[in-house]
């Protein structure tokens, strides 16, 4: 497998959806990369392109480091943190890397509940609504329990950061009252983590804010 030293590339929507905690990864660890963003248009060009990829398991978002590629959002997590030579964001030892599966495991429920209210049934039905923020009130009280007063998950940052930093700013978009609800250790850490140096200066360019969120 041949990897480039040249930017690898992120291919997705042109939107946040399920790229965005990679590409504040790529951003927070100084990853080269470029983006390829495919407009909703696209779909039906898009449905003949994938089987062409060469990628196992063809799907948005993808990534393309020379001729290695890998889709799945949860995997290219992952390889940014490879890539970047931080290990360590896998987690720093085998009990805190099983740790960090769990915790991923946790936001993905988060995530389809969150986008339930983006995009589904519960964007117009206010039952489902309050259904889905109650489930994530819920895992997010979870978070604020284990962060406590450290700075990130572990008390060093991990890609369950990334993730979760993600997931609380669609909230405090879809809803700041809802927001404003969440336990002081979880709203501590969203502020903290949005002024981040390599955070703060990407959601001030023009290639975050062009990214529409819903």
């Amino acid at each position: 497998m041949q990897r480039s030293t040249k930017p690898l590339q992120l291919v997705y929507w042109n939107l946040q959806g399920n790229a965005q905690a990679v590409r504040y990864a790529l951003e927070y660890f100084g990853v080269p990369y470029t983006e390829t963003r495919k407009e909703i248009s696209e779909w039906e060009n898009w449905l003949k392109e994938k089987p062409t990829l060469g990628l196992d398991f063809p799907n948005l978002p993808y990534i393309v480091d020379g001729d290695f590629k890998l889709s799945e959002s949860m995997a290219l997590l992952q390889y940014v943190a490879l890539k970047a030579k931080q290990p360590q964001a896998l987690g720093g030892d085998d009990i805190d890397r099983i740790k960090v599966t769990e915790m991923l495991g946790v936001l993905l429920d988060v995530k389809e509940a969150i986008f339930n209210v983006l995009w589904r049934d519960a964007s117009t039905d206010e039952a489902k609504r309050k259904e889905n923020f109650v489930k994530c009130k819920e895992k997010f009280d979870y978070f604020g329990k284990l962060l406590g007063d450290k700075e990130f998950l572990l008390g060093y940052i991990t890609i369950p950061d990334f993730f979760l930093f993600y997931m609380l700013d669609l909230v405090n978009l879809i809803d700041a009252k809802e927001f404003e609800s969440y336990n002081d250790p979880i709203k501590n850490y969203y502020k903290k983590f949005a002024n981040l140096p390599q955070i703060k200066a990407y959601r001030e360019t023009e290639a975050f804010k062009s990214l529409p969120w819903k």
